[in-house]
């Protein structure tokens, strides 16, 4: 069992997310900010991350994929950016903070599980 930190402020979207992991027989770590996302992701060392772009605060999820990856404990996590922002922009953004994927919500939860199984290594689940 992985541990997956969840770093959502929309409590709907962060609840069904853990249930998703726990489904999937994860433990999941939720947030809904950014620096208690940075000292949950410090202290339990994921293995997958969900972080959303917009949180409040003034940190983005991009602002703490840049962070995890400059760590050595978080580096090689698998991290995904959320977001209800579409585009290019997004899209490169995402690409230069080090994210390994990008969702959009509103998202699939099939599209969750399928990122969880990737993640953990499923390679039926590509």
């Amino acid at each position: 069992m992985a541990t997956i930190l969840i770093c959502e402020d929309e409590a709907p979207v962060a609840d069904l997310l853990a249930q998703v992991c726990s489904d999937a027989g994860h433990t999941s770590v939720t947030t809904d900010n950014a620096n208690d996302c940075m000292a949950k992701g410090m202290e339990h060392k994921p293995t997958l991350m969900f972080l959303d772009v917009m949180l409040p605060g003034g940190v983005s999820g991009y602002d703490l994929c840049r962070h995890f990856r400059d760590h050595e404990d978080t580096k090689d996590a698998h991290i995904v950016i959320i977001t209800a922002r579409t585009g290019p922009a997004v899209e490169r953004t995402t690409a230069r903070a080090g994210a390994d994927e990008l969702v959009y919500k509103p998202f699939r939860l099939e599209t969750i599980e399928h990122i969880i199984a990737r993640a953990f290594g499923d390679s039926s689940e590509s």
